[in-house]
């Protein structure tokens, strides 16, 4: 009975020290300038976006922030599986992250124009092209990511 639980131990100190020595290796990646950028631009795009919701009549307004967050999420991931090597998931990630920073994009841009919206009562909520930056912001993100996943490939000298 003492062995087997002995060699449970030693297993599970194993996968601890296989689990740290996974995320040592993919640190690098995380510290290097060009995540970092790309990381803190969504950031300011999602700090930005919040603001200019939290101080206008919008139904749901944490909604785009927890959206933004989510996808910042989503793009440390697509990091984390470069830095793994695991080039699928990056792949897969990387337009994953594309497509739904596209959405919303989409929808950031949709709620620019004048409109009614409930809150605690119906009022019309003014045009805001404001939030053409922080749309601009996220579009600029996923140029970088884009350029990031050409330039990142190693290449072979003939």
């Amino acid at each position: 009975m003492q062995s087997k639980v002995e060699d449970e131990e030693e297993r599970l100190k194993e996968r601890i020290r296989s689990d740290r020595m996974t995320i040592l290796v993919a640190l690098p990646r995380y510290r290097s300038v060009s995540a970092i950028a790309i990381l803190s631009l969504h950031a300011l795009a999602t700090l930005i976006l919040g603001v200019i919701v939290f101080s206008n009549p919008f139904p749901y307004p944490v909604m785009y922030v927890l959206f933004g967050i989510t996808t910042w999420i989503f793009v440390a991931l697509r990091f984390l599986a470069q830095g793994l090597k695991r080039k699928f998931s990056e792949l897969v990630l990387l337009v994953f992250d594309c497509l739904l920073l596209a959405f919303f994009v989409y929808v950031i841009l949709d709620q620019v124009r004048s409109r009614k919206v409930a809150v605690e009562e119906v009022v019309v909520r003014e045009d805001l092209p404001v939030l053409y930056f922080p749309a601009l912001l996220y579009c600029a993100v996923i140029l970088a990511l884009l350029i990031h996943a050409v330039f990142s490939k190693p290449r072979k000298m003939l």
